[in-house]
C-alpha cells in the first residue's frame, strides 16, 4: 500500500475524514456521499475483496478427496 502525502493525510485529520475503525483516510467522494468507513474497512465489513487464504506452496501434493485415480 502507498502512503500518501504528508500534506494529504493533514488536510484530512482537520476535515475529520478518518476512519472510525482504522484511522486511515476516507476519500472526497466517499465522504461527500456519508461514508464513514474507509473503502478498505467497507469491503471488509461487507466480505467481498477479502482473501480466503493463501495459495498452496508449488511442491506441496494434492490432497485427494475420494476421487478414482
Amino acid at each position: 500500500m502507498t502512503t500518501p502525502p504528508a500534506s494529504a493525510v493533514r488536510r484530512a485529520k482537520i476535515e475529520g475524514r478518518v476512519c472510525s475503525q482504522c484511522g486511515w483516510i476516507i476519500s472526497k467522494k466517499n465522504w461527500a456521499k456519508g461514508y464513514r468507513l474507509c473503502a478498505g474497512c467497507f469491503d471488509a465489513n461487507k466480505g467481498v475483496n477479502v482473501r480466503g487464504g493463501y495459495f498452496p506452496y508449488a511442491d506441496e501434493p494434492v490432497d485427494r478427496t475420494g476421487e478414482m485415480i
